[in-house]
């Protein structure tokens, strides 16, 4: 049965402070040669976008407000399966994602490369995007193509408040991807210190 991790915010931070480097360490050997590391945010050729997704690009609320009342669908696709969803949250536009949650989008749809829009979320590094994406719903234990999940990338960037924020909301800490990223050592530090964190005697 999978670990599932929920840790209060302060737990959460003191744990992946102590388990960062060597949990990035094991995070890079995955990814050197991954481009989405380079470049995570999408590369938008706008011949390719249809007008919500334009509109949730440049992060205009009211435009993407209007076309939803009028013929556009909330889970329209690009070329390259792309909600707009995906689109704000990778260009970092919260009041765009509140529009498009709100019209009922499917808040879990996929890319062509896998991605969700809270993956997007925190590969962009977007942590207010992400964090109304978990608020409301968001599966936070779907991997991409590589296999990665939101967690993997938030550790990579040693971004320990959005990994924090993965944490509360009981991400599968287990998850490998295709090079078995997080090892079981990982896991096993990581409730080791949860469990001391709740009762440090024990291991006194």
């Amino acid at each position: 049965m999978s670990k599932m991790a929920s840790l209060s915010y302060k737990k959460s931070q003191q744990l992946l402070h102590s388990l960062r480097d060597y949990q990035r360490h094991s995070l890079g050997i995955g990814f050197e040669s991954a481009n989405i590391l380079l470049s995570p945010k999408y590369h938008i050729r706008n011949k390719d976008l249809r007008k919500i997704h334009k509109a949730s690009h440049v992060g205009d609320a009211a435009s993407v407000q209007q076309l939803l009342r009028g013929k556009c669908c909330v889970n329209d696709r690009d070329k390259k399966k792309r909600t707009a969803l995906h689109i704000a949250c990778a260009y970092g536009h919260p009041k765009v994602v509140m529009a498009l949650i709100e019209g009922r989008c499917e808040i879990d749809a996929i890319d062509s490369d896998k991605c969700t829009s809270l993956v997007k979320a925190v590969q962009c590094q977007e942590k207010e995007c992400a964090t109304i994406l978990l608020e409301n719903g968001a599966n936070p234990n779907i991997v991409d193509v590589q296999g990665n999940s939101a967690l993997h990338y938030a550790v990579y960037y040693k971004n320990t408040s959005l990994a924090a924020k993965l944490l509360e909301h009981k991400v599968n800490i287990e998850v490998t991807n295709k090079v078995e990223i997080i090892q079981k050592k990982v896991v096993s530090q990581l409730t080791i210190s949860a469990e001391c964190a709740e009762n440090p005697c024990l291991y006194l």
